[in-house]
């Protein structure tokens, strides 16, 4: 990286500005390591427009920012705006192609700004420059605190994989230095490069342009972060009032232009019976990890992923969640069944993580088809999981089943409600009555309970049965199964509570309920001991807080 100094643009009114920037002062000093004079936070810089709302204006440390533009008085236009900025921070510097950054200074001397901005220009720019840009501030500068502005062509941007490198790169240094990196690109489409600049909206905190429209400068934003909060799509008209730049009020955008939502992205093994277009929309990947680079990439697209069955829910849920996050609501995904039909729980997982539909296995080509049609103009609105990662630990963890005891129920119950939230299918809560004669011990021990969820307790006189994934029409066959007998024979009523309100309502009703001298469930473990007892599991069979118990599939 060589100083601004040495360059040779032919214009000898900017090389004087840039040789003037280059004088030591008092208020670069103050920014080198060691000191703490920031008279204002960076966090509260803006970029300088006049009456745009903040949270479009401001910039936050250890965020990169992309303002594309279509030519060099766009460039200037913004070098203007930028630098007129009166607001107390330390001087911005310039750092990128040499005519650019001459541009940029221009800029500096219309808007009148004498502070001490420093520029520099890397020479030649290319891919290695912008390797080791990092390692050039901080031997030519060692910035702290600073507006770091980058001026480059589109033309030099690397290849999409090796961009996300530099980002990540970058995002680690400005971190921890306490910078803000402003990239000024330059190309002949700025809108085109602001949805190619979107595909990496993971590491860049905001993307808009500033372009010419009817003779008049329109700022475009596609979304914005900053320490405000998270913004979307935007439009201000630009104008120069009382030398200053003056935003109009905002009109708000479409964040995202859907130019892919004719495109299928899909896995082989989605196909089954599916015929292959030979169309250009269509694109086929081998691995799911292929599909899912790519799918990081797409804005409307459709995306269908192959589930082989239960054991790949984990995964796939995480796929989804992190689609649906980074791309936002307009990406269509798809999951496709293989192996085994998925059971109403897990679907309801999967939905929960921002997919869009579920395709069964003995879905016809024709039928397969039409959805992929229907899918085009599908907006998704459901929201997502709290934590993604808490319910998956709790959903594949070790779970309690079969009879426990009251103060474990209760606890499990209380789980069960906090990752139930915003699910449906989860589980119901069957509240049983015993038969006149019948204790609540005595129904306990003709219970079959060996599927992991699947738990009872008993408190004054009645039977609390918590069914796991059944919904609440397949309850009575539920009872058939995991009772020795017919359970109508045991009980004289049940009472189902199946979401998540009326779980909770009982749940506070049982917590307020006196415990019972001798809890049923010891008396149950008694019984069971005994010769003869009816009930299941057997005595040499773990039988209270029983953790980790398979779960073999169970007729709805």
């Amino acid at each position: 990286m060589c100083r601004a100094g040495r360059w040779r643009i032919g214009r000898p009114q900017v090389n004087q500005l840039i040789a003037k920037s280059l004088e030591p002062t008092a208020l670069f000093t103050r920014c080198l390591p060691g000191t703490s004079h920031l008279a204002t936070p960076l966090s509260e810089a803006t970029l300088g427009f006049v009456h745009m709302a903040a949270e479009y204006n401001r910039v936050r440390e250890g965020g990169i920012y992309c303002i594309c533009f279509s030519n060099n008085s766009a460039l200037s236009v913004f070098g203007q705006i930028l630098l007129q900025s009166r607001d107390r921070r330390p001087a911005t510097l310039l750092v990128g192609e040499a005519d650019l950054v001459g541009v940029l200074e221009v800029g500096r001397g219309v808007a009148g700004d004498n502070r001490a901005h420093k520029a520099f220009a890397i020479s030649p720019m290319g891919h290695a420059a912008l390797r080791v840009l990092t390692k050039d501030l901080d031997r030519a500068l060692r910035p702290r605190h600073r507006v770091i502005v980058l001026a480059i062509r589109a033309s030099g941007l690397p290849a999409d994989a090796a961009f996300r490198q530099y980002l990540l790169q970058w995002r680690r240094w400005l971190g921890g230095n306490g910078c803000v990196l402003l990239i000024a690109l330059l190309g002949e489409e700025p809108l085109v490069l602001t949805q190619q600049m979107m595909a990496h909206n993971e590491y860049l905190s905001g993307v808009s342009c500033l372009r010419a429209e009817d003779n008049q400068w329109h700022y475009e934003v596609r979304y914005w972060c900053n320490q405000v909060g998270v913004s979307g799509g935007s439009r201000f008209s630009i104008q120069a009032k009382d030398g200053a730049f003056i935003a109009s009020p905002r009109t708000f955008l479409d964040s995202v232009r859907e130019t892919d939502s004719t495109v299928v992205l899909l896995e082989r093994r989605a196909l089954l019976e599916l015929p292959l277009r030979q169309d250009t929309d269509w694109q086929v990947f081998e691995e799911p990890n292929q599909l899912l680079d790519r799918a990081l990439t797409a804005h409307a697209a459709t995306v269908i992923f192959a589930c082989e069955g239960r054991q790949a829910l984990p995964q796939l849920a995480r796929w989804l969640y992190r689609l649906r996050l980074v791309r936002g609501p307009r990406l269509k995904l798809l999951i496709r069944e293989v192996g085994g039909e998925l059971r109403d729980q897990d679907v309801e997982l999967l939905l929960s993580c921002g997919a869009t539909w579920l395709l069964p296995r003995r879905l016809l080509p024709t039928q397969m088809m039409h959805f992929l049609t229907l899918a085009r103009g599908f907006k998704h609105t459901r929201p997502l999981l709290e934590n993604l990662e808490d319910h998956l630990a709790w959903r594949w963890g070790d779970r309690i089943a079969g009879v426990v005891l009251m103060p474990d129920f209760l606890d499990y119950l209380q789980q069960l409600l906090s990752n139930m939230r915003g699910l449906s299918g989860q589980g119901v809560l069957v509240v049983l009555q015993p038969a006149p004669g019948l204790s609540p011990s005595h129904i306990l021990t003709q219970l079959n309970l060996q599927r992991a969820g699947d738990a009872a307790a008993a408190l004054a006189g009645q039977i609390y049965l918590f069914l796991a994934g059944c919904r609440p029409e397949f309850v009575a066959v539920a009872l058939k199964a995991v009772f020795s007998l017919d359970y109508r024979e045991l009980v004289t009523s049940h009472e189902v509570c199946a979401d998540h309100g009326a779980i909770s309502d009982k749940l506070e009703v049982l917590r307020q309920t006196p415990a019972d001298r001798v809890d049923p469930a010891l008396e149950y473990t008694q019984m069971l001991s005994t010769p003869g007892a009816r009930g299941r599991p057997q005595p040499d069979q773990p039988r209270l807080a029983g953790v980790g118990a398979p779960e073999p599939e169970r007729s709805k």
